[in-house]
């Protein structure tokens, strides 16, 4: 993460923290309180002379805050902001043009829903924008000390004192859940007077015995607190506020925001657009990727496709030889039964042509002898088979032509069967039927 600038105004005059999201880099605290916006704006120019900052939040604290507490009953976030509207309505009888609203849900989630309410002058609200605005800083966020410092965790009750421009700020914690908000004069003898009142409301005033002060505490309230008997801690860490403030969940109501609602709007705007521009050069760098990927893998790919088309063309040839040793040997065998119709003229050499014409591929010819009628054949089969097969058909001739078919001799061997075939034909043959 970059880094991230935190401005406290009203407190002390304030502090400015320039934050690498792990450690404060830089810490300047500020003069008086009610420093005017011209001499913050200076302060930051200055602060921020050669570092590189684009977003600021702002911790705001100033009697012109309006705070108000509500609970409800246990709201899920999206019925949560449907039911603020219209809280800010009843909570509120000032003009909502003028002021910036928000709100936060306390903890810690019970079946009840707390909220902290807070409103600020719109104008206020502006008047800060436009300054970080001056110093080319987008302002995210306008969160005030109530809200912030009530995200540290607090182990028993205790009173907080804000001292603002010319009050005090009192709201109590218990179980980090304000117990209620009041506003005192900062005066020797208005202010003790005040402060016992609005104590004399609170309920469980009796069981508070810790305070603590942010920006410091005068004379008449040190006094009345050890009155009360109230023990005095210190404040949280500047930055251990920020911290807090930066683990807050991202869910509506989770933080309070005060910022003017036009700039929200704008904020939220470029968040999509960055969200869409960070989207989208993910989306070229991975098409970057598989397209450099397919360029590197392309030379694989013609290498599979030339290896693939030479085993194409090899089992083409070799297809091509064996067709061609198929017709040598349909050509030989045709050439022998040739031979054998040549060794006579008679009628009997139609029972021969008849017999040789069963010849099938699985059956070679390898020799013929004819004399006299009698014919004998010796073959080569593949298997017994295809010489039952071949015995079959030619006994299938008999009749005209052929009077019997005999096997004489059957050898078997390695590459099939040679058998020898004695065949007696008609030596004489009538055509009438």
């Amino acid at each position: 993460m970059g880094k991230a600038l935190y401005v406290e105004a009203g407190v002390d005059g304030g502090k400015i923290i320039l934050t690498d999201s792990s450690r404060p880099l830089k810490i300047l605290r500020r003069g008086s309180n009610g420093a005017p916006l011209g001499e913050l704006e200076q302060t930051l120019r200055d602060f921020l002379q050669g570092e590189k900052v684009q977003d600021a939040c702002l911790i705001l604290s100033t009697e012109k805050t309006i705070l108000r507490f509500a609970s409800l009953p246990f709201l899920s976030p999206k019925e949560l902001t449907q039911a603020v509207s219209f809280l800010y309505e009843d909570y509120f009888p000032i003009p909502k043009e003028q002021y910036c609203f928000s709100y936060r849900r306390l903890e810690p989630y019970t079946n009840k829903t707390n909220l902290l309410l807070a409103a600020i002058p719109l104008a206020l609200a502006e008047d800060y924008a436009s300054a970080f605005q001056r110093v080319g800083i987008r302002l995210l966020s306008i969160d005030i000390l109530e809200s912030a410092a009530g995200l540290i965790a607090q182990t028993e009750p205790t009173l907080c004192f804000a001292k603002q421009e010319s009050t005090y700020r009192i709201f109590g914690l218990k179980d980090k859940i304000p117990q209620g908000a009041w506003r005192v004069t900062n005066h020797p003898e208005e202010g003790p007077r005040e402060l016992r009142a609005a104590l004399s409301g609170l309920e469980e005033a009796g069981q508070i015995h810790r305070c603590v002060f942010y920006g410091g505490a005068d004379d008449w309230l040190l006094a009345e607190c050890e009155r009360y008997e109230l023990i005095a801690g210190a404040p949280p860490d500047n930055f251990a506020v920020l911290e807090s403030r930066a683990r807050v969940s991202a869910l509506p109501g989770s933080q309070l925001n005060l910022i003017p609602p036009a700039r929200r709007e704008i904020i939220v705007l470029r968040q999509r657009l960055r969200k869409a521009l960070i989207l989208e050069c993910a989306f070229i760098l991975l098409t970057g990727l598989i397209l450099s990927g397919a360029r590197l893998a392309l030379p694989h790919y013609q290498r599979q496709k030339k290896m693939l088309n030479e085993e194409i063309n090899t089992l083409a040839t070799a297809s091509e030889n064996t067709e061609t040793e198929r017709l040598t040997q349909s050509v030989e065998r045709m050439q022998t039964l040739s031979s054998a119709l040549a060794w006579t003229q008679d009628t009997s050499a139609l029972a021969a042509q008849r017999i040789l014409s069963l010849l099938s591929s699985d059956i070679q010819l390898k020799s013929a002898f004819y004399q006299d009628a009698f014919l004998s054949l010796t073959l080569t089969a593949q298997n017994a088979e295809a010489v039952s097969d071949f015995l079959e058909q030619a006994r299938g001739v008999r009749g005209d032509l052929v009077l019997s078919v005999q096997p004489a001799l059957m050898t078997q061997h390695d590459d099939g069967v040679d058998i020898t075939l004695h065949i007696i034909l008609r030596r004489d043959w009538d055509e009438s039927p």
